[in-house]
């Protein structure tokens, strides 16, 4: 792996045998991260204040059984979970796991932990199933009894859905838009946004209240898109996509970059304050909701809209049919998803 020479950062290279899987950063010092991938190694690597030009060697390395495809670090500490057959809680340069959960034969392909309650982990298997844990308890939660949590899980279906930790019996809110699977979701520092990646080859960005996005992203030349993550600052956003590129991206489109004066930062701000007041005028919701996207995925999105209405057409005659009216048979999309809650 080779770098620019104008470009002032350290290479690990040759740094895994096959695959790496994921990537966390210590949140306690911020001195060193972790790897894990293919090779079934738990490496630790050091991040120097010194420019080198390659780091080849990890600082420690521990051997694993089974492939790890994820790994989080807990916030506010060097502590941190790997996922792949179970679930494990590591403490740092420790040979083995202080704790592990094992939540059935169905692999766990991702887990994160809470930025805000330290001690709180989701993650998803492959069973379709996603699930809640606590570390300082044996088994995994179903409720969270003082405050709410929320999380966004990215499905298959080209929606996502957001979830109440204290009432998982289906989700709080749907977010859609895409036109093909959405392959990763990571919130904003602020937690009021979030941004996910789609096989369509774009990026789209939400409120985490709202069911459409915001903002779409898209280039000519991107690939579907494998990965995303919002900056520490809340002003970038990341992308990572299929044809081995890394795109940055202005979390707020319109926004300025660089020192503003006196005066843009108040035209700025009487400028959102009139698109917030007359956000509801029919001639300016249709501007600020228009966005123009590829052709690929308008025509897919046309289709798309014709096969729900063809489908909510066809509920309401069955349902006409078996003498019900039209508010018993309607079933939100956020109750239809759900197949089930199953027991642990």
């Amino acid at each position: 792996m080779r770098r620019r020479q104008n470009c002032p950062a350290t290479v690990f290279s040759g740094a895994r045998d096959g695959l790496v899987n994921d990537i966390s950063v210590d949140n306690n010092n911020g001195e060193n991260f972790l790897t894990v991938g293919q090779d079934a190694q738990l490496k630790y690597w050091k991040i120097s204040s010194v420019v080198e030009s390659q780091q080849k060697t990890p600082a420690h390395s521990i051997a694993i059984d089974g492939i790890v495809y994820g790994v989080s670090h807990l916030s506010f500490s060097s502590d941190f979970v790997t996922c792949g057959e179970d679930i494990s809680v590591w403490k740092p340069f420790r040979e083995t796991p202080l704790r592990s959960y094992n939540l059935g034969t169905d692999t766990i392909h991702a887990c994160r932990a809470n930025p805000i309650e330290e001690n709180v982990i989701v993650g998803c298997r492959s069973d379709r199933s996603i699930f809640v844990l606590d570390t300082r308890q044996d088994v995994p939660l179903k409720k969270v009894q003082m405050e709410a949590y929320s999380f966004t899980v990215a499905i298959e279906d080209f929606s996502l859905y957001t979830f109440d930790m204290r009432y998982m019996e289906h989700p709080v809110q749907s977010h859609q838009g895409f036109t093909s699977a959405v392959l990763d979701v990571d919130y904003s520092p602020t937690g009021q946004e979030f941004v996910a990646a789609g096989y369509d080859r774009s990026i789209r960005l939400f409120k985490a209240r709202d069911m459409t996005s915001r903002d779409v992203y898209y280039t000519k030349r991107m690939a579907s898109v494998l990965s995303v993550l919002w900056s520490a600052d809340s002003k970038f956003v990341l992308s990572g996509s299929n044809e081995m590129n890394i795109r940055v991206w202005k979390a707020n489109a319109a926004e300025k970059l660089g020192p503003l004066t006196k005066r843009e930062k108040q035209a700025f701000a009487y400028n959102e304050k009139l698109r917030e007041t007359y956000k509801n005028h029919p001639d300016v919701r249709r501007i600020a909701k228009h966005r123009n996207v590829p052709r690929h995925i308008f025509t897919a999105a046309k289709e798309h809209k014709l096969i729900r209405d063809a489908r909510a057409r066809r509920d309401l005659r069955r349902a006409k049919a078996q003498g019900l009216d039209e508010e018993e048979s309607y079933l939100p999309q956020t109750q239809k998803v759900m197949l089930g809650d199953a027991k642990m």
